[in-house]
């Protein structure tokens, strides 16, 4: 039983592959920002990256349910996604880091101070810059740099 508020640092799941969608879904929430998930199996015998006709009347139901897992990982925007190509497979997510105001996770917070006002720029991976004064009333400045949610943001105090 958990208790309220309590998060972990990392979660494995080895359990009911059709399952495991809603188990990712409750486990993002319990688990710390930069925390991991890991799923076992999730190459499923190589069976993920064979042709619907190679693979065994027996083991389809898993098969399935690991490639649409792999496809929902993948598109899933609060955690980034490895493979680790060990055993069956171990799918292996590190929760990211969420900010009002931002619909994708955030990958840099900067706070500023200049002439007795206290901002901060955020970056998101999305590409979206939002400058934010420290009043609570939302962002002040947007700025849209699709495909580069890599870019490191360089300013002057002056």
């Amino acid at each position: 039983m958990l208790l309220q508020g309590e998060e972990f640092d990392f979660v494995f799941v080895d359990a009911d592959k059709p399952n495991y969608i809603k188990y990712h879904e409750i486990l993002v929430k319990l688990v710390k920002v930069g925390g991991l998930i890991g799923y076992d199996n999730t190459l499923w015998f190589k069976s993920v990256a064979l042709p619907d006709e190679e693979v065994p009347e027996y083991m389809m139901e898993n098969r399935n349910a690991l490639k649409e897992l792999n496809s929902y990982l993948a598109s899933d925007a609060r955690i980034e996604i490895s493979q680790v190509p060990i055993g069956l497979g171990c799918g292996v997510g590190r929760r990211l880091h969420t900010f009002e105001g931002h619909e994708s996770p955030v990958y840099s917070v900067c706070p500023h101070y200049k002439e007795n006002i206290r901002f901060i720029f955020s970056i998101a991976l999305d590409g979206k810059i939002k400058a934010w004064l420290y009043d609570c009333l939302g962002s002040r400045v947007d700025y849209d740099a699709p495909g580069l949610w890599c870019t490191t943001m360089a300013y002057s105090a002056d």
